[in-house]
């Protein structure tokens, strides 16, 4: 019994493997094209948390990581402008990254991706599903942050300027 059962795991396992990588390249597409999101300010999440709740974004803000942090933030908050860094970082939306954001590969997208990693604050353009806490619940180390972004891809990242 155990002899019949061995060929039937193995392609299984084979198919299970086979159907992860289509699963992930199909994410945006299921979406919606690049365009069929709405571009948003952050302040616009932070200041209407439950219209945005659970709806895919498009939004520029500084993305802040470091130890025990991942933040994103924005003081300006004005489309066609960059991003306004500061200190302390305001620990508001924790940033997360769904299952399908494209690490692995050589793409264009993949390279986008890694680039926002390290320590360091990063101006980025994000497409990202935003949510906002419910309750006690919260996002983040230790619970900081009333609201999430779950990235699913970045459309551009350069490294914040210090000066703003």
């Amino acid at each position: 019994m155990r002899n019949a059962l061995c060929p039937i795991s193995i392609a299984l396992a084979v198919n299970i493997l086979l159907a992860v990588p289509a699963c992930t390249d199909r994410k945006m597409s299921e979406l919606g094209g690049a365009a069929d999101f709405p571009t948003v300010t952050y302040c616009d999440l932070t200041s209407k948390p439950e219209y945005y709740d659970q709806k895919v974004v498009r939004v520029r803000a500084i993305f802040d990581n470091s130890f025990e942090k991942s933040y994103l933030y924005d003081l300006v908050c004005k489309v066609g402008e960059p991003p306004k860094t500061a200190e302390p970082t305001p620990a508001e939306t924790w940033v997360d990254f769904d299952p399908s954001f494209n690490l692995k590969s050589e793409s264009e997208e993949a390279k986008k991706n890694r680039s926002i990693f390290g320590f360091g604050r990063v101006d980025i353009t994000a497409i990202g599903r935003f949510q906002t806490s419910h309750g006690p619940v919260r996002f983040g180390h230790l619970g900081s942050c009333q609201h999430q972004l779950v990235i699913i891809r970045i459309e551009k990242a350069v490294q914040a300027a210090k000066d703003r």
